[in-house]
């Protein structure tokens, strides 16, 4: 954007307050995202062994 001191470019780090409520209202209004489950998968015997040692 070439500006000529870094100073001037600190109004883009201020959201205006619009902004943030929204934005906030957003999240708390968003669908949790439904768990997809897990097929065809399964743990190893083996390896449950291996780490919690029930040889």
């Amino acid at each position: 954007m070439r500006h000529r001191r870094i100073t001037t470019t600190s109004t883009y780090l201020r959201p205006r307050i619009d902004e943030v409520i929204a934005k906030v209202h957003e999240h708390y209004t968003r669908p949790e995202p439904r768990p997809r489950p897990l097929t065809g998968w399964t743990y190893d015997p083996d390896d449950l062994a291996d780490v919690f040692g029930n040889r």
